[in-house]
């Protein structure tokens, strides 16, 4: 008889209204909100008291390598700045290695590319008249090629 009880629609529960002698308070908050509001708050909460008891029984003797690339500005900590890390030789230096590097990684690319070119126009077998497979005049490069291991 459950389903039955649940086919009956049933009014929509409301809030109260705010008293018209409070009206210049605002909105009424209604009770979910507050409880949302509320946990909020005692999680912040919370959260200072642990902050504290850290900051208590803290050790004064402590030593971290990072405080030695730091400071404090109005009890803030501000890291160095790694803006001029490197001399502008080092930075010249850099950018000609990165387009070496760039520029190997691209002829690499075009034989690659070459080499997968001649094997398959020129390093197919071919059938002639007789039937038996004849290569053409591709065949030693393409047989050095898998020796390099451009091809497994």
């Amino acid at each position: 008889m459950s389903s039955l009880r649940n086919t009956i629609s049933r009014r929509a529960h409301k809030e109260r209204a705010q008293p018209s002698s409070r009206k210049k308070f605002g909105l009424l908050q209604s009770h979910k909100d507050y409880v949302v509001h509320a946990k909020a708050f005692h999680k912040k909460e919370e959260m200072l008291r642990k902050l504290k008891e850290k900051a208590a029984f803290r050790n004064p003797d402590e030593f971290y390598f990072q405080m030695t690339k730091t400071r404090t500005v109005d009890g803030v900590h501000k890291p160095e700045s790694k803006a001029n890390k490197y001399t502008q030789e080092e930075l010249m230096l850099m950018k000609i290695q990165d387009i070496g590097y760039t520029l190997q990684k691209l002829q690499n690319e075009r034989k690659v590319a070459w080499w997968t070119w001649a094997l398959m126009w020129h390093g197919r077998a071919e059938h002639n008249a007789e039937g038996s497979n004849t290569y053409d005049a591709w065949r030693p490069w393409l047989l050095a090629a898998k020796g390099l291991g451009f091809f497994s």
